[in-house]
């Protein structure tokens, strides 16, 4: 689940995986070229956030869903994931 505040003000992510669920939280500190934020972390259940990323990507996708992208401390993108949107 990932939760948006509003016009990308910060972003809440929970998600489970083996060892439970897990919430993190971000704040945006850039906007994306096409659409979209970055956000840097603020804080996490345990420390744990989404494969250890501190930043995030957030953009629109396909029709009815969103972009997760995680980059590493060099700032490459670990991971993409496609979202559905709910409403």
């Amino acid at each position: 689940m990932v939760r948006v505040g509003a016009r990308g003000s910060g972003v809440e992510i929970a998600w489970d995986n083996e060892s439970g669920r897990h919430i993190a939280l971000y704040g945006a500190v850039d906007r994306l070229l096409g659409g979209g934020f970055v956000a840097k972390a603020d804080v996490a259940d345990g420390g744990i956030f989404p494969n250890g990323a501190n930043v995030i990507g957030i953009k629109p996708a396909e029709r009815g869903t969103i972009q997760l992208l995680t980059t590493n401390g060099d700032g490459d993108i670990t991971g993409v994931y496609q979202l559905i949107k709910v409403r």
